[in-house]
């Protein structure tokens, strides 16, 4: 017999498992899902915003949860481990999460001379607080999650991501109470690392109303003089100039900020490169160079990275001719 797919975008059919998106919360469907991944390994397929399809051999279906602004979907994938999808988007996948979440934070941190407070936009997840935390030069975290059932979740079937643990430093305020904006304008508080940590730019998933001009001219106002942003964006499967969410970033970046910055990793779980970008006031991350990235990493303490060093961080900056030149065209 045919494998079946367990489709998370299209109507169910005779040979597929499909849960919808847009869908409610149902028990029934959901034990129909583990008892038919019980009997027999499925496909996990799903389809981005922009028509890239991006497909996982799913051993196990943990858990489904419907959060106050998510649902949420815990999986077991061959060769990828936990997986974490937040509406249907793959947020995390315990294979390759520290190259994620260690190329979104030590690139700014290190480019930074003193990154003593921090403002994390999102992070429910907890990878990018963790790696925060190793930089010792930290004094002050402080964290807007809307969700706190996610924050949650993470906490009870996400160890590795040691978010109870990073929680727990005295140095970090978790504000899940209201939302970033709304926070933000009553707040005196100003930052020298502000780093977005929310799902990709697209309309159909919160956070979206962060990735706008206005938005981020009103984060851009708690900066301190020479701070600096990184905004993750999404998976890189076109050029640039032809990938709305990374391009949209990038462009709004540039009107903020005298230097932008593109930056790309490649991850496993996505099957793509994933996209980055920095705005800074001051600091050129092309500037500074291998030597001194390492050098500050070993004076602030950090330690126990897998991926990151000086020499990842120039080439994360050394983007291709084509690449640049996809940068330097203005989103039709």
């Amino acid at each position: 017999m045919k494998d079946k797919q367990l489709n998370l975008n299209q109507e169910a059919s005779e040979k597929e498992k499909v849960i919808e998106p847009e869908d409610p919360v149902m028990e029934e469907a959901k034990e129909e899902a583990v008892e038919a991944l019980e009997a027999k390994p499925e496909f996990l397929r799903l389809e981005y915003r922009y028509g890239d399809i991006a497909q996982f051999h799913v051993t196990s279906f943990l858990k489904r949860v419907q959060t106050g602004l998510f649902r949420v979907d815990l999986l077991e994938a061959a060769h990828l481990g936990k997986c974490l999808l937040i509406n249907n988007r793959l947020k995390l996948a315990e294979v390759d999460e520290f190259v994620f979440y260690e190329t979104l934070v030590h690139p700014v941190m290190c480019l930074h001379p003193r990154p003593a407070s921090v403002l994390l936009i999102g992070g429910g997840g907890g990878g990018a607080l963790r790696e925060i935390l190793r930089h010792r030069i930290v004094e002050k975290v402080v964290m807007l999650e809307r969700d706190k059932a996610l924050v949650d979740l993470c906490k009870e079937e996400l160890p590795f991501l040691k978010l109870e643990e990073s929680l727990a430093d005295p140095r970090v305020t978790l504000i899940t109470e209201e939302d970033a904006l709304v926070y933000l304008a009553a707040t005196e508080d100003t930052f020298d690392v502000v780093i977005f940590d929310i799902n990709e730019p697209s309309p159909e998933q919160p956070g979206y109303e962060h990735f706008n001009l206005d938005s981020l001219k009103q984060v851009e106002s708690k900066m301190k003089k020479l701070g600096i942003m990184v905004i993750s964006t999404c998976p890189i499967y076109h050029p640039l100039n032809e990938n709305p969410g990374h391009k949209l970033v990038y462009d709004m970046m540039s009107k903020l900020f005298p230097r932008t910055y593109s930056f790309l990793e490649y991850l496993t779980s996505h099957h793509a490169l994933f996209g980055f970008v920095i705005g800074s006031r001051t600091f050129s991350p092309t500037s500074i160079n291998k030597d001194e990235i390492d050098r500050r990493l070993e004076e602030r303490g950090v330690t126990g990275l897998r991926y990151y060093d000086g020499l990842a961080d120039q080439r994360l900056f050394s983007l291709p001719k084509y690449m640049k030149k996809a940068l330097e065209n203005p989103t039709a």
